[in-house]
């Protein structure tokens, strides 16, 4: 995979989520994507990146007490991605992406994500 150096760290976060044996479609991550922001591109890399994420989380080994409520890191996490996918469909379905309330929805899902897996980490809620 060749790195566009404009967009060198976005796309170098993409690729930092792929492992196991998980990784995105060839051609998924380009700095087209991110520069010129199609919505059909855009929303299919958002899908599919939930995806992965579902599956990387998959193998996430959690205890009882934190899939037992709806705001514990198992059920929390799960929510997440969830969302991140249905916002990827709905981002597809635009005729122009432009800066948005779904920005900032899909960031706060990425760090709903984010916090669910260092809440695992460190046990707590």
């Amino acid at each position: 995979m060749t790195i566009n150096e404009d967009f060198g760290p976005i796309e170098y976060a993409f690729v930092n989520l792929e492992g196991d044996g998980i990784s995105y479609k060839e051609g998924s991550i380009s700095a087209e994507t991110f520069k010129n922001k199609p919505p059909q591109k855009l929303g299919e890399l958002i899908e599919e990146t939930a995806l992965i994420l579902e599956e990387r989380a998959r193998r996430i080994e959690f205890e009882e007490w934190e899939e037992t409520s709806e705001d514990m890191p198992y059920n929390t996490l799960h929510i997440a991605i969830q969302r991140i996918r249905e916002l990827g469909g709905i981002i597809k379905k635009l005729e122009r992406v432009e800066s948005c309330d779904h920005d900032w929805k899909l960031i706060g899902e990425l760090i709903r994500v984010i916090a669910s897996l260092l809440n695992h980490i460190n046990k707590t809620r």
